[in-house]
């Protein structure tokens, strides 16, 4: 007889519930699959460096002898070997025409080694090897250094630029840091073109500049009146455009038309940047005893993932010093500049350190005033105030009662704007007479908002306006001119206030 199996529905879910019992006791049992391993070991991420070396050699012509073995005035100025034109629109002014000697051979380059003053930066150009891998750093050095410059005078720079380890964009920069009559002389009195309060000197000296040695095309042209610079401007105007933005564009082969779209310069060799000056031969009397004092440089970024035009300005945080009377130590204002051809100041001021209340700034809700010291220094304006003050611009936010809002015939909290004139004193324009100036209060009355485009006509405030390239932010400062935070507390406040200080550091030079 044929056993048979029997399954029944009760033995089937049995049987499948001992398997699983053992099917998970055999899981739990097995200590190891079949495996490998490989390993990259070693990985890192270094970031490249763009560090820019600099030397730099002066040339200067005062009509010394050596000079006279190679060149004279010339003959005749219409036609001559070297022109240095006059500028245009000034029928005083004459060129400076030079004849050279044309019996001595290479007379130009001997000329030029004239002209060489010996002040030379990081060992002076042509250099002599490389500039990556020494301290070739410009270090803040003068590189023109010129006392009793008259008419008929003229010289340069000779710069040598190198990029080390990586390719970059280059700009040429300028910041005019002080201009100043020194005075007005009997003769400069007497002048017609003499205008008070302004440095006719930044409008006489005249410019070129361009890529490459002083004697090179991009810097001297050979035209039919003569070997003269393929581009000119007042030192006034090359200020302006040397100080916009980053400053002035350059590519390998010139002045660049535009930042976005030019070549980088190579991180392995030397470039040459040359800039001339001179002083047309004129009466000139206007310029005695002129001075003008300015800063010239290069700035560089990065080639890759960038298109030359340059990255934004980085905002600046100015800060009051941290307070250490009864109340709590910190700063009671902190202001934010964000700078560009618009600018706005941010300000923010601490309410827990002027009083134990909400709402106690200001002791005095009407004649209450924040307010913004800015400098750009750009329009040859020298006469400072009774503190030696010689900022361009106050900006700011007052009270109903605040005597610049008053004198702007607006006695209403508001904002104002002031503006320096040649004899020192100020133009005050309020708020709502001025377009491209803003300035608000929040309703607590501890957030101050102030934002001017400088690229706006600012002609109401009184004196010549050009657009700055850089300011310079002296101080942001509150003062309620009560017994709470003023210039000067009265020392009758015993809780503290007077411990605060209600005015903020300096940016420095912000590049706009």
């Amino acid at each position: 007889m044929t056993d048979r199996i029997r399954l029944s529905r009760r033995r089937v879910l049995a049987a499948l519930g001992t398997a699983g019992v053992v099917s998970a006791g055999a899981g739990l049992g097995t200590s190891a699959y079949f495996s490998d391993r490989e390993e990259f070991t070693g990985n890192s991420i270094t970031a490249g460096s763009l560090d820019m070396k600099v030397a730099a050699s002066e040339y200067y012509s005062d009509w010394s002898e050596d000079e006279a073995e190679f060149a004279s005035m010339a003959s005749s100025p219409e036609t001559t070997d070297v022109r240095l034109p006059a500028p245009d629109g000034n029928p005083d002014a004459n060129d400076i025409a030079l004849d050279l000697d044309d019996e001595t051979a290479d007379v130009y380059e001997q000329f030029v080694g004239t002209l060489r003053t010996g002040d030379n930066i990081n060992g002076g150009v042509p250099v002599d090897g490389d500039l990556c891998g020494t301290e070739s750093d410009a270090d803040g050095a003068a590189v023109i250094e010129l006392e009793d410059v008259k008419p008929g005078d003229f010289g340069g720079v000779q710069f040598a630029v190198e990029l080390c380890d990586n390719p970059g964009y280059l700009w040429l920069s300028a910041l005019l840091e002080a201009a100043s009559e020194n005075g007005v002389t009997e003769p400069e009195a007497d002048d017609p073109d003499e205008e008070e309060g302004v440095v006719e000197l930044l409008d006489e000296i005249q410019i070129a500049y361009g890529v490459g040695g002083i004697q090179d095309s991009s810097v001297f042209e050979d035209t039919s009146t003569g070997f003269q610079p393929t581009n000119q401007m007042t030192l006034r105007e090359f200020l302006a455009a040397a100080s916009s933005d980053k400053g002035v564009p350059l590519s390998p082969t010139g002045i660049a038309d535009e930042a976005t779209g030019r070549e980088c310069f190579s991180g392995s060799s030397i470039a040459e940047v040359s800039l001339l000056w001179w002083l047309p031969v004129d009466h000139a009397n206007q310029i005695q005893t002129d001075s003008a004092t300015f800063t010239l440089g290069f700035y560089t970024e990065q080639c890759r993932h960038n298109d030359g035009s340059g990255q934004a300005p980085e905002d600046v945080v100015l800060s009051s010093d941290t307070t250490d009377g009864v109340r709590e130590s910190g700063e009671w204002i902190n202001a934010v500049v964000s700078a560009g051809p618009t600018t706005t100041i941010d300000v923010e001021l601490d309410g827990a350190m002027y009083g134990n209340e909400p709402g106690e700034w200001p002791s005095n809700p009407t004649s209450y005033v924040v307010e913004a010291v800015v400098d750009h220094d750009f329009d040859g304006l020298a006469a400072a105030d009774s503190n030696g003050f010689t900022d361009d611009f106050r900006i700011g936010y007052g009270g109903a009662d605040n005597s610049e809002r008053v004198a702007a015939g607006q006695p209403t909290p508001g904002g104002y704007i002031k503006r320096r004139q040649p004899d020192g004193s100020f133009v005050v324009v309020a708020e709502e007479d001025l377009s491209g100036f803003s300035a608000t209060e929040s309703a607590d009355q501890l957030s101050y908002t102030f934002e001017i485009d400088w690229t706006s006509d600012l002609s109401a405030t009184g004196a010549p306006v050009s657009t700055p390239g850089a300011a310079i932010v002296d101080e942001v400062f509150a003062s309620d001119g009560g017994e709470g935070v003023a210039s000067n507390p009265s020392p009758s406040n015993q809780d503290g206030r007077e411990d605060i200080d209600n005015v903020t550091d300096s940016s420095g030079v912000i590049y706009l």
